[in-house]
C-alpha cells in the first residue's frame, strides 16, 4: 500500500509523544481549583498549536519540505517537556505553551505527508489511534504518579525522557516528492479549495462542543476520586480504537455517514453525561467514538478535497477547529462553574446543530 511504511512510522512517533503529554495533561486538572480554570487552561493548552498550523502548513507547501518541520515540531515538544520537569512557575505554563506550539508547527506537514496514502481514512485512522494509545500509557503513567505518591517532577522526567523516542521513527521517514508552491501566504490561502473553505463552518461550529479532555478528566475525578483517570484512560482506549476502524471504515461507506454519525454521538454522549451516575461512564465511551470518527474522517476527507495546498488545507481546518476548541472550553468551564451540569444538555444541542451545517456545507460542493 502506497505511503504505509510513513504512515506506521508517524504513527510510531506521535505514540511516543502523546506517551509524554498526557502524563502531564492528565495530572493538570488535579490541581487546578475549578472548572473555570480547567476551561480556561485547556482552551489555551488546546488553543495555541491550532492558531499556528495554517501558517506552518503553507510554510510546509512554500518551502516544498515536510519533514524538517515535522521534526522541529516534536524537537520542540519533547524539548519543552523536560524543561516543564526541571523548572518552577512561571516559566512552567510558558514551557507547557511551547509544547502546544510544537504541535503547531508539524501537523500540517505531518498530515499532508499521510494524504498521500490510497487509502487516507485508513492511514488518518492508524496514526491517531497510535497516538491515542500513547495517550492511554501516558494516563496510566498519571495514575501511577499519584497512586503511588511519586513526586511530581520525577514523574515528568521519566515522561519527558519519552518524549524524546518519538524522534527516532522520523529518521526513517521519506517523502514523495510535490509540487512546491511559489505564492505568498495570503495567496496561499485564496488558493485552496473552495470545497474545502466551505467545511470551516462544521470545524467551528463542532470544535465548540469537542471540548478540552481536561474538563472530562475533572468530572471523572470529582465523581470516582483517582479512579476517574482510570475512566480517562478508558475513553482514550475507545478513542484510539474508533479512529483506526472509523477511518477505515469511511474509505469503504464514505466520510459522509462517519462524520454525521460523529455529531450523533457526541450529542449522546453529553446527554449521558448529564444524566450522571453509571450514564457518566456511557457518556465518555460515546463520546471517546465521537471524536475518533470526527478527526480520522474529516482529515481524509479534507486530503480527498484539496488539489493542491494540501498541508495549507489541512492547517487551516485544524486552526478554525482548535480555535472553537479553545472557545468552547472557556464557554463551558465557566458555564458549568456558574450554571452546573445543564451545560451538557447545551453541548448536546450544539452537536446535533453540526449535522445541518454539514450538510449545507456539502449542497455548496455539488
Amino acid at each position: 500500500m502506497k505511503n504505509r511504511k510513513n504512515v506506521v512510522l508517524l504513527g510510531t512517533t506521535s505514540f511516543f509523544n502523546d506517551f509524554s503529554s498526557e502524563a502531564i495533561f492528565t495530572l493538570l486538572p488535579l490541581y487546578l481549583p475549578s472548572p473555570e480554570a480547567v476551561g480556561i487552561v485547556g482552551g489555551i493548552m488546546s488553543g495555541l498549536g491550532d492558531l499556528t498550523k495554517v501558517y506552518f502548513g503553507y510554510l510546509s507547501d512554500r518551502m516544498g519540505k515536510r519533514r524538517p518541520l515535522v521534526f522541529a515540531g516534536y524537537f520542540l515538544s519533547a524539548l519543552s517537556k523536560l524543561l516543564i520537569a526541571l523548572v518552577r512557575w512561571p516559566f512552567f505554563v510558558a514551557f507547557l505553551l511551547t509544547d502546544r506550539l510544537g504541535k503547531g508547527v508539524r501537523e500540517g506537514p505531518r498530515d499532508a505527508i499521510l494524504s498521500v496514502a490510497d487509502n487516507r481514512g485508513w492511514a488518518f485512522g492508524v496514526q491517531k489511534a497510535l497516538d491515542t494509545t500513547g495517550a492511554v500509557f501516558g494516563g496510566m503513567l498519571a495514575y501511577f504518579i499519584i497512586s503511588s505518591g511519586m513526586d511530581f517532577r520525577q514523574g515528568m522526567l521519566v515522561a519527558a525522557a519519552v518524549g524524546f523516542l518519538s524522534l527516532l521513527p522520523l529518521l526513517w521517514v521519506r517523502v514523495p516528492p510535490f509540487k512546491r508552491s511559489k505564492e505568498g501566504f495570503e495567496e496561499t490561502l485564496h488558493g485552496v479549495s473552495p470545497r474545502v473553505t466551505h467545511l470551516l463552518p462544521v470545524a467551528a461550529v463542532f470544535g465548540l462542543v469537542a471540548v478540552s479532555p481536561m474538563l472530562v478528566i475533572q468530572e471523572a475525578y470529582r465523581q470516582v476520586g483517582p479512579l476517574g483517570i482510570l475512566a480517562y484512560v478508558a475513553f482514550n482506549i475507545i478513542y484510539a480504537f474508533s479512529a483506526g476502524e472509523l477511518g477505515s471504515l469511511s474509505d469503504r461507506v464514505g466520510r459522509t455517514p462517519v462524520i454525521v454519525a460523529s455529531f450523533l454521538l457526541a450529542s449522546a454522549a453529553f446527554a449521558s453525561v448529564f444524566a450522571g451516575g453509571l450514564f457518566t461512564v456511557l457518556g465518555f465511551a460515546l463520546y471517546g467514538v465521537s471524536i475518533g470518527a470526527f478527526n480520522s474522517a474529516t482529515r481524509a476527507l479534507i486530503g480527498d478535497l484539496a488539489k493542491s495546498h494540501v498541508a495549507t488545507s489541512l492547517g487551516e481546518f485544524q486552526t478554525v477547529f482548535g480555535l472553537a476548541v479553545f472557545a468552547g472550553s472557556i464557554l463551558t468551564g465557566w458555564l458549568l462553574n456558574f450554571w452546573g451540569r445543564e451545560a451538557y444538555l447545551l453541548l448536546s444541542a450544539m452537536a446535533l446543530a453540526a449535522v445541518p451545517v454539514y450538510r449545507s456545507s456539502l449542497r455548496l460542493n455539488g
